[in-house]
């Protein structure tokens, strides 16, 4: 399941979400609104992130 990220537009805390459908709401756990933007994430894939090596995978 992947993990998104999220910045709430009410109270503007930044959280991830598990999300196991593209459809599923997402709700801000501060302030339990839906007002809620996805934010673009870093990844890592083979050892390289968007930041360098990151030693995994040797």
């Amino acid at each position: 399941m992947p993990i998104y990220d999220y910045s709430c537009k009410k109270c503007g805390v930044d959280f991830s979400s598990i999300q196991k459908s593209a459809e599923d709401s997402v709700k801000c756990p501060v302030c339990d609104s839906e007002e809620v933007q996805k934010k673009i994430s870093s990844f890592n894939f083979g050892g390289f992130s968007s930041s360098g090596y990151s030693g995994f995978g040797g």
